[in-house]
């Protein structure tokens, strides 16, 4: 339904006739429709995290983990993976409602830290001066992902599924050739 008519446009009779509830039954849960949206956020967010660490351990390096987090052996099985007009439709509700950014926020804050550290590891592993600060690397690829969606529901096929990683890929071997270049000892001509 949010999907649908946007999560603003569904109102809690909609969601209860679409989820087969009384309107007792989601009251039970959740104080209003904000609640019910924000533990759907939730569940997303953890979901994602516990997902994205279950492909660091099945990794080999960090290669191989870029290279997981498109792959078929990611479970998306929450509902807000499924779709990337959902994962939209989730901001757009938080940004009309300035109530819900700080909480949005906060959730977001939350993947960053996630993509902090798996950057700061392989900037440890590859050494030399990092291009740029954690941070920025991490909210970068935070916007990478969320542009790629966007532009594929603007024009659907121009995202090509594996175009994250093999992007990811690309910047981290940028990366790994200019550390090479100014570890690398110095040649002279005639030497």
């Amino acid at each position: 339904m949010f999907e649908r008519v946007g999560i603003g446009a569904a109102s809690v009779e909609d969601i209860c006739d679409e989820a087969g509830l009384t309107r007792g039954a989601l009251y039970s849960n959740f104080a209003n429709k904000d609640e019910l949206v924000m533990a759907m956020i939730d569940d997303h967010l953890d979901s994602g995290l516990a997902e994205m660490e279950r492909l660091q351990s099945l990794a080999v390096d960090a290669d191989d983990y870029l290279r997981l987090i498109e792959s078929p052996e990611r479970r998306r099985d929450d509902v807000l993976s499924a779709t990337p007009v959902l994962h939209m439709e989730y901001l757009l509700y938080a940004l009309r409602d300035p109530r819900n950014r700080p909480r949005l926020a906060l959730r977001q804050q939350r993947w960053r830290e996630l993509i902090e550290s798996i950057v700061r590891a392989d900037f440890e592993r590859l050494g030399g001066d990092p291009p740029m600060s954690v941070e920025a690397a991490a909210a970068m690829i935070s916007a990478l992902d969320d542009g790629y969606a966007l532009h594929e529901l603007v024009e659907p096929g121009s995202y090509r599924a594996g175009t994250f990683s093999e992007t990811l890929l690309a910047l981290r071997r940028m990366w790994q050739a200019g550390t090479a270049r100014s570890t690398a000892p110095s040649r002279r001509p005639g030497r």
